[in-house]
């Protein structure tokens, strides 16, 4: 376990052991379903294994012949047994799979696997038909009992895309026991003499990137770890809080969960998972496209964005910006669950405080911390008006570090400026926002914002909270150019 501690140490109790209980089969609840940046990159990976074992498939080499030859010569009770297996592990476990879920009372989701299914199936006939292996084979004399074996063996793709689609929806030994079934089924095919070896790995190929689709399109528990793995994390890590839940507001590639102390202040826990760096990857290469700032640096490992994050919260803290506070920052739990402990500022986010209490001089505080920050150097990267807290006091704190930048340049300082300036007046007015921005920035400054002030500039979480956002900008737009006499 590794790990930064600071501010809230009543959070931190000795690791409590945890007693064992037996898991057996069964279907997880569904939960939330998200979708995993590195579905993307399974997808490409995937659409390559097909195409390098598509191009040979037309193509009969000369130890695919000797292959042929050597399993056609072994006793018949060994291709027998093979089939049973290769059937057993293929269509029996995709049936008693849909049964659990059936009994479950999975209808959707067994409508779900069906259709993935469907498509798989349609995906592996339309590529037989487009390579023709069989034509190539019954040439070579590759035929057992009055067939050929086939490319790709489209019953493992059906299978594969199934059980797979299917896993995250299953406790972890039932897990292991799909994912030994489809090893059983791909062994089993290549001794049957279904498929040949390039056969088996297209079909499981082309199956691993159809469930990947069906992911991405649709989403998967799989991204969402469970309360119990958080739990374990938790504990691990020494930290003691009551109602655990998942978080409404997601980021892409992690997850967010909140919770209570002891005291009963709000704590929020980020996990970083294994798809961040993906996540991360992929915002760069969009932000790339369309802007010449790619955006943060990506850290190589959860352990650096971790502390990378939690060091940018302490930084902030100590220019003087109300943040959320760090409790500890490791990697702890069975999974090994990368986690940021933080406990939040006590008030309410702007859009849902009071109308009234929302003043000139709460949009001014919002500012001057925002101006702290870019003095220091730091961008908060999503300065939306959700993430500025309104506290008891009448001042206002900053949360949600996850896309923030240290070392920022002055374009990425901008963007913060046009979403806390388009975010607020949506709140309080045209009017009002831009004057609280000229106050801060003075005219020259909200002259560089404005050109900046288009719906490509924003974050997708704020563009879809923004009501007429295209208007809304446009107004903007017109009445500073008006203040700044541009």
């Amino acid at each position: 376990m590794t790990g930064t501690t600071a501010a809230s140490p009543e959070l931190l109790t000795p690791a409590a052991a945890r007693g064992w209980t037996p898991a057996v089969f069964g279907v997880v609840p569904e939960g939330a379903r998200r979708r995993r940046p590195g579905d993307v990159a399974r997808i490409a990976v995937a659409a390559l294994i097909v195409l390098l074992t598509a191009l040979g498939a037309d193509e009969l080499t000369p130890l695919e012949q000797r292959l042929f030859d050597l399993l056609t010569n072994v006793p018949g009770w060994v291709r027998s047994g093979a089939e049973v297996g290769y059937r057993a592990g293929a269509i029996g476990t995709v049936v008693v799979v849909l049964l659990a879920f059936v009994l479950t009372r999975r209808i959707r989701l067994v409508s779900m696997l069906i259709l993935a299914g469907a498509l798989a199936g349609l995906a592996g006939i339309g590529l037989r038909a487009s390579v023709d292996a069989a034509a190539v084979r019954t040439a070579g004399g590759l035929e057992v009992d009055g067939s050929v074996p086939e490319y790709p063996v489209v019953v493992l793709a059906v299978a594969t895309t199934v059980l797979l689609v299917a896993a995250p929806y299953l406790l972890r030994p039932a897990r292991r026991l799909v994912f030994a079934a489809l090893a059983v089924a791909a062994a089993s095919a290549v001794l049957a003499l279904v498929g040949l070896p390039d056969d088996v790995l297209g079909g499981w190929a082309l199956g691993w990137g159809v469930a990947a689709v069906v992911h991405l399109a649709v989403g998967t528990p799989a991204a969402t770890p469970s309360i119990g793995e958080v739990d374990d994390a938790l504990r691990g890590l020494g930290v003691a809080v009551t109602g655990l839940r998942l978080d409404p507001a997601q980021v892409w590639g992690e997850t967010r969960f909140t919770a209570r102390a002891p005291d009963g202040g709000a704590v929020s826990i980020e996990l970083i998972g294994r798809d961040a760096a993906d996540a991360r990857l992929l915002a760069k290469v969009w932000r790339w496209v369309w802007f010449k700032d790619s955006g943060p640096t990506i850290a190589v490992t959860r352990t650096q964005q971790l502390e990378h994050r939690a060091y940018l919260l302490l930084l902030a803290e100590r220019v003087g910006v109300q943040v959320s506070s760090v409790v500890i920052a490791g990697i702890a739990g069975a999974r090994e669950t990368a986690v940021l402990v933080l406990r939040e500022p006590d008030g309410l986010p702007l859009p849902d405080a009071d109308p009234e209490r929302v003043t000139d001089s709460v949009l001014d505080d919002a500012w001057q911390n925002l101006a702290r920050l870019h003095d220091a150097g730091l961008a908060h990267g999503m300065m939306q008006a959700a993430n500025v807290v309104l506290l008891a006091d009448g001042t206002t704190a900053f949360v949600d570090f996850a896309h923030a930048s240290s070392g920022a340049p002055a374009e990425r300082r901008l963007v913060d400026a046009v979403e806390l300036l388009a975010t607020t007046a949506a709140l309080v007015g045209e009017e009002r926002a831009l004057a609280a921005a000229i106050r801060a920035l003075g005219r020259e400054g909200l002259a560089d914002v404005l050109p900046l002030l288009e719906p490509a500039a924003l974050s997708a979480e704020t563009r879809r909270e923004l009501p007429e956002r295209k208007a809304l900008l446009a107004r903007l737009r017109e009445q500073g150019a008006a203040l700044t006499g541009g």
